[in-house]
């Protein structure tokens, strides 16, 4: 088990890590939050300024490809003000960019809807939600596991005053790297566009350890923030910077 200590030292502007406490989450293959220590939620909110948080929807195919905005897989169209569509093309045949599309409803920091229209595509992708906070990313939030069956299930994030989306300053105390060994070795590669119990796992090591964000729930998405935090690992342990959990990486988690 990991025996991950933090102490809580100052409550800062909150966002979201997560649907709000009202909405069911999506289920996530391999979403493996509950050997993972959970820091106390903070009581009280500061109110987040709209301009303070950016929203970058993104989508991720079946076979692990990120479609990302500023792609041409991806158009985003202006609706009305803070009204925005996405609109994604999940394998590139016609470039019609209408396989999901999602609205995103900004108007209310407090109430920011995520609806997604009905899906004109036969594969079954994931959505999600990059979000941005004073210009760097700080949270990455599955919106749909399975946007194919996500239709009238609009997902609703509170991103001015819900105390458990407030992000908090963490101090880390002294980790001993044993207490955060895997149960089992990690046998496969991981890397970008990867989802599942793998994943999963190997974001609760990192996050024992103190590379993955201890704020932040674990998904069973391979993004970004799973990628920094291989890089840190990589970087403090001497191993060639790939961001990807190849042998070398895999060899040096399995032996904490």
């Amino acid at each position: 088990m990991f025996k991950l200590k933090l102490t809580v030292i100052v409550t800062v502007v909150g966002i979201a890590t997560a649907l709000t406490a009202n909405q069911a989450r999506p289920a996530i293959a391999g979403n493996a939050t509950a050997s993972m220590p959970v820091s106390k939620a903070p009581t009280t909110c500061t109110k987040a300024p709209t301009t303070d948080v950016g929203l970058k929807l993104y989508l991720v195919t079946p076979g692990g490809a990120r479609r990302d905005v500023g792609t041409k897989y991806v158009r985003v169209t202006t609706l009305a003000q803070d009204v925005q569509r996405y609109g994604f093309e999940d394998q590139g045949e016609d470039f019609d960019l209408t396989d999901v599309m999602v609205d995103v409803d900004r108007r209310n920091l407090a109430k920011v809807t995520f609806t997604i229209q009905p899906v004109q595509t036969k594969f079954h992708n994931l959505v999600g939600v990059d979000i941005i906070d004073n210009g760097a990313l700080r949270h990455e939030v599955v919106l749909w596991a399975d946007a194919f069956n996500a239709y009238g299930h609009p997902v609703v994030l509170d991103l001015q005053t819900d105390p458990a989306y407030c992000r908090t300053i963490l101090v880390k105390a002294q980790i001993n790297p044993a207490d955060c060994r895997p149960d089992q070795p990690f046998k496969k590669q991981l890397q970008t566009g990867m989802k599942g119990t793998e994943v999963a796992r190997l974001q609760s090591v990192l996050k024992c350890l103190g590379y993955y964000p201890a704020e932040l729930d674990i998904t069973g998405l391979y993004g970004k923030l799973t990628k920094t935090a291989i890089l840190d690992f990589q970087k403090a342990h001497g191993i060639p910077l790939t961001g990807i959990a190849g042998d070398r990486t895999r060899a040096t988690l399995n032996k904490l």
